[in-house]
């Protein structure tokens, strides 16, 4: 195990030039390998603007950028491996090109318990998707906010037969999409990720139209074959904001083999699209009245809410429906439900709350249970 100081301001990651045994001494070192820590401080830069390139996959135990003071850009293409802590600075800028990360146990020598620490580094990647992959028995505790509002977090569990943990820490995620679970979901084995999510906000922009992939909230795996894969601790603690707008589609979806606690409060804000698959939110789903005349949520299989609070207006409509080229019905759980306005079809209400009241404004398209309506369908005189 080695201590590398980086010294002489710019370069390539590679540049053993650049790689010293003490802080501001001489360099031409060995690179870090997955054995040393890696230290950035007040020696590093002794200006502001400098470039930090990587032209492959790097490798460290630690690494601690928490001394520069001068304003440096992480830049290039490559796959990061820590086996500790992972501590950034306001006045680092990380700009890589298709860069996943590894926290983990794997590599000799390395360590199983990792800190995160942005200190409000600013993020750019490109694509606009970072993994972060944690090795049998990791856990990667979160120590600052995470600011990555045009980027879409991955984090999974990569041993099909390990498990491996985050925690949040009650910190606040700005980002465009969070997907978290654990390859034994994949093989019927017993890996799985462990989330521990607590009081955190996760506050989500929706980018694009593109598709309902890599957009919104995934937890646990689509195509899971019956093992657990993500074990939800105190998940019903935490805050979903999701921002949306006209023509963006995005998800929230539960694997219905997740262990642990539901959903905290989901909140839908403006005009986008979203798809619920087999959600279970123990607190309350707010869908706020778009700005558009009329906007459709789909919902497959078996959604559970502890409180219901879906209200359009009369010119502003919600619809609610079944994906095309899916067999009917879908299902709706509540406790309590305040709805109003809304377009409705092929849904079977369930829970303390049925029959689900519409009366004010709704519309039944047909095909439901349990639900109360203003208007059936073929009731309506359309004026034109």
């Amino acid at each position: 195990m080695a201590s590398r100081y980086w010294v002489g301001n710019g370069g390539n990651w590679s540049e053993t030039t650049h790689w010293a045994e003490i802080s501001g001494g001489s360099g031409g070192f060995s690179v870090p390998s997955s054995l040393d820590n890696v230290y950035f401080d007040t020696n590093s830069f002794t200006i502001d603007n400098q470039i930090l390139t990587i032209s492959g996959d790097i490798v460290f135990k630690n690494i601690d950028w928490s001394l520069i003071n001068n304003t440096v850009v992480w830049s290039g293409t490559g796959d990061i491996g820590c086996g500790g802590n992972f501590i950034l600075n306001d006045l680092l800028t990380i700009n890589l090109l298709d860069s996943d990360w590894t926290f983990g146990t794997r590599m000799p020598g390395l360590i199983s318990n990792n800190v995160f620490n942005l200190d409000n580094a600013t993020f750019s990647i490109n694509p606009n998707i970072i993994g972060w992959s944690l090795e049998s028995s990791a856990t990667l505790d979160i120590l600052s906010d995470i600011n990555l509002s045009t980027t879409y977090l991955l984090i999974f569990a990569n041993d099909s037969g390990g498990s491996a943990t985050f925690n949040t820490n009650n910190y606040t995620f700005d980002i465009a999409g969070i997907e978290a679970y654990g390859l034994g979901a994949l093989f019927g084995s017993v890996g799985h990720l462990i989330l521990n999510s607590g009081t955190s906000i996760f506050n989500i922009y929706i980018q694009d139209a593109t598709s309902y992939r890599f957009k919104g909230i995934e937890f646990g795996l689509p195509n899971a074959i019956g093992a657990q894969g993500l074990i939800t601790n105190n998940i019903n603690q935490s805050t979903f904001n999701i921002y949306t707008s006209v023509n963006t589609k995005c998800s929230i979806w539960m694997a219905q083999q997740s262990g642990g606690t539901g959903m905290g409060n989901i909140n839908i804000y403006n005009d986008g699209g979203i798809q619920f698959w087999g959600v279970n939110c123990e607190e309350t789903l707010l869908i706020t009245p778009p700005s558009i005349s009329e906007k459709t949520f789909d919902f497959l299989g078996y959604n559970t809410f502890d409180i219901l609070n879906i209200n359009g207006s009369y010119q502003h409509i919600i619809k609610l429906r079944l994906p095309e080229y899916h067999v009917p019905p879908y299902t709706i759980i509540a406790n309590v439900a305040s709805l109003s306005y809304l377009d409705v079809k092929d849904c079977t209400a369930m829970g303390a709350a049925i029959p689900f009241d519409d009366t004010d404004g709704g519309i039944d398209s047909g095909n439901n249970t349990n639900w109360i309506f203003s208007f059936p369908i073929n009731n309506i005189n359309w004026i034109t």
